[in-house]
């Protein structure tokens, strides 16, 4: 049988432990989605530490809809460099946080995710992450933010929204979202309707941003040719914070500053 020192270490834990901290493998998928549900199951602030600079391939997603578990409590996962990567055929979006969870990335690739990578319903700390190489139709975004959402020193690069029929973007925020020092670029979004609000970043809800850079994302609609766009779609929310007036599109523009 196959050692498994992550699941060991999880099967050595009563339910009723305080905050654990778990060490799972490289190249062991499975082990890090039984430490999510141990972690859900738990009390207090769990962590689980990734292998340096590991790979972790979704080859068997823990449900039709998500790579892993549902985060539902307080959890904290250091990367150390590692990456999370779909590998199944089964279009999955890599995480989502619940409505009463609290999740901590830090140090992490999250990658190729096929409805989108991030669905936040709860609270949402990102520290040198990147979100790429991922795809969504529906739901309309590559991260999506009905919580609150922190990233800081992040990458959102190189992700495609297909032929979407809502509003949406790359990233789509409709709670509270504070970006710093990070880089929204490379991102793709194909739209069926001209009518629809689309952009890089389409805020619904309170965003600051501070040292934020965006390039080269474009707006293809379906009838029409490939065409650089405004970056930030402000549409009805607030936008503060330290921002170029040109990212804002004046057709865009509801209540930018």
């Amino acid at each position: 049988m196959r050692p498994l020192l992550a699941l060991l270490i999880l099967a050595g834990l009563p339910a009723s432990a305080s905050a654990a901290e778990y060490h799972v493998r490289d190249r062991d998928p499975e082990a890090l989605a039984a430490a999510i549900r141990h972690a859900n199951a738990s009390p207090g602030a769990d962590i689980i530490h990734l292998a340096s600079n590991g790979l972790y391939p979704i080859l068997s997603p823990s449900d039709e809809q998500r790579a892993l578990p549902v985060i539902k409590g307080e959890l904290r996962i250091v990367g150390h460099g590692a990456a999370l990567r779909r590998y199944s055929d089964r279009r999955v979006s890599l995480i989502e946080v619940g409505a009463d969870a609290e999740l901590r990335l830090e140090n992490l690739s999250l990658a190729e995710g096929a409805q989108g990578a991030i669905t936040n319903h709860g609270r949402l700390y990102l520290a040198d992450v990147q979100i790429t190489d991922s795809t969504a139709t529906d739901p309309p975004a590559i991260v999506i933010n009905d919580g609150e959402l922190f990233a800081s020193r992040c990458e959102f690069t190189f992700n495609q929204l297909l032929g979407t029929r809502d509003i949406g973007g790359a990233l789509i925020n409709r709670g509270l979202m504070r970006i710093n020092d990070s880089l929204i670029a490379g991102n793709r979004v194909s739209r069926e309707s001209a009518a629809l609000s689309t952009g890089a970043l389409v805020n619904f809800g309170e965003l600051t941003m501070q040292r934020v850079r965006f390039n080269d994302n474009r707006l293809t609609d379906t009838a029409g040719d490939d065409t650089l766009i405004a970056i930030l779609n402000a549409t009805n929310g607030r936008i503060n914070g330290d921002i170029d007036a040109t990212s804002i599109h004046p057709l865009f523009a509801g209540n930018p500053l």
